[in-house]
This record gives C-alpha cells, structure tokens and sequence, in this order.
C-alpha cells in the first residue's frame, strides 16, 4: 500500500492529458532536433540569438505550458486491496477495488507514465492518473500492471533531481568551457583578454562573455539530452529483456552519462582546439 500521505500524482481529465503529452513530447524531441541542427546548419549556422530563440519557441514554451497543465491536475493518491482514493483540493473520489475491471496503463508514457481505470460496467473513470513513477498504485491494485516492461523501466528511474542539480550541472560548469571560449575569441580578435574591455569598453566586454556563458548553458543542455536519451533507451530494452536487472542497468547507465558529460565536455573541447 502507499503510505498514508498518498502519492503525489496528476489526475488529468478530458483532453488535458492529451494536450500536455503532446506539448511534453514537442518539448524533448526538439533538443535532439536542435542539436543535430547545430551541429549540421552551416549556410547559414545556427547563431547564438538563432539557437536561444529555437529553445524559447519548441522547448521552453511547449514545456512549461506541460508543466502547468500538470500542476493544474496536482493530486494525491492512495491505494490497497480494497479501494483506490484520489484527491485533489477539496474533492475527493473513491473507487472501489471490486468496481476495478482492468487497469489501462498507457504505451506512451506522456507526459509521464500512467493509467486509466476501466469500470466493471465497461466505462472508463472519469480521470486517468500520472505521476513519475505510479508503480506503487499498481502493485497495490494490480502486482501484474506493476510488472509490465513499462512499470519496471519507471520503477527503475532515480527520483527526480532537485534545482541545484540543474543549477551545477548546466549553469555553472558551462563556465569552465565559457571562460576557454571566450579567452580565446578575446586573443584572437582582440589581442588579449582584456583586449575588447580596453578598446570597447566593460559593458561590451561583459556582453560577450555573457553570450558565451548562455551559449555554453544551451549546448551542455544539448549534448545532455543526447546522453539521456541513450540511458532512457538502454534502460528500457533492459526492462524488456532482463526486468530483475533493469535497476541495475540503470545504475550502471547512469555512471556512464555521469562521465561522458563531465569528462566529454574537455574532450570535445580540446578536440575543437585541435581541429
């Protein structure tokens, strides 16, 4: 059973799910889009106002309004042998687990992993519920749902990382391959790094190291979501293939995009320099 706090969950209703899958799925699929773009555009490339614009309009946008619709249908959940409880604000609904047929669990995980609840009288409940990984309603409703390569790729996932991941991992390493960029952009066309602060002025100066920063943070999130797409895919063949393994593999998956993001950054950089 959940505990008795209940699991945090969204209890979408009508086309709500609908429309937040799909402005989820617009969202992740654009970084990958976005990349091969940079990484193949040459005539003309793709620019620093080009590439925050292209971020702005298919991958921040589309996710925060995902995201908004998601804290829209904010709810908490509980679940056992006997019923399943869902709340939201002041309503609350109880479904009795002998009025449970069949749990729906959908193929597409958008915009999270979820279910809808099938009536004994054949009618659908009037909410279908997602949350980051709803395994534990499962198991408790129905341990062979909990058990479906899907459920067990969910159940596998690391607990959702806080601001502060985010914060480190895109913001203020993106320094370190800002400050070589630019140290070298300053050298070149400039003579020195504080060559553009002399003949400019501070506020140009600083202007263009803030672009290399931004710019810097938009590419880290760019080879990140190539990372994490290879870990989410190997995962998932895991749960498939070996589920009692799945864990496991993502543990391991998990260290390998550790590595490559830390130690390819410098790698990719001193192979830009060789070039």
């Amino acid at each position: 059973m959940v505990d008795a706090a209940g699991l945090a969950v969204r209890c979408y209703a009508g086309p709500w799910r609908a429309l937040a899958a799909c402005l989820f799925a617009l969202s992740r699929i654009s970084l990958p889009w976005i990349l091969w773009r940079v990484l193949t555009a040459d005539d003309p490339p793709i620019t620093p106002p080009l590439l925050a614009e292209m971020l702005l309009v298919v991958w921040a946008l589309p996710g925060a309004a995902a995201w908004l619709i998601g804290r829209a249908y904010a709810a908490r959940a509980q679940a056992d042998a006997a019923a399943l409880v869902v709340e939201r604000g002041a309503q609350r609904a109880v479904i009795e687990r002998d009025r449970i047929a069949e749990l729906l669990v959908w193929r597409i995980p958008l915009p999270e992993p979820g279910f809808a609840v099938r009536l004994d009288d054949g009618r659908r409940a009037p909410f279908a519920i997602a949350a980051r990984d709803p395994s534990p309603l499962l198991s408790a409703l129905d341990p062979g749902a909990a058990r479906l390569p899907l459920m067990v790729w969910t159940a596998a996932r690391w607990p959702a990382p806080g601001w502060r991941y985010f914060l480190g991992r895109y913001v203020l390493f993106a320094l370190f391959p800002a400050a070589v960029l630019f140290n070298a952009h300053q050298h070149i066309a400039y003579g020195a790094f504080l060559g553009q602060y002399y003949l400019m002025g501070p506020g140009a100066w600083l202007t263009t190291a803030a672009i290399y920063w931004a710019t810097l943070c938009a590419y880290l999130l760019l080879y990140a979501s190539a990372c994490r797409a290879m870990v989410e895919a190997v995962t998932l063949v895991a749960a498939r293939i070996v589920p009692a393994r799945a864990r496991a593999v993502r543990r391991v998956a998990e260290r390998i995009d550790q590595f490559a993001f830390y130690a390819g950054v410098p790698v990719l950089l001193a192979l830009r320099f060789a070039a």
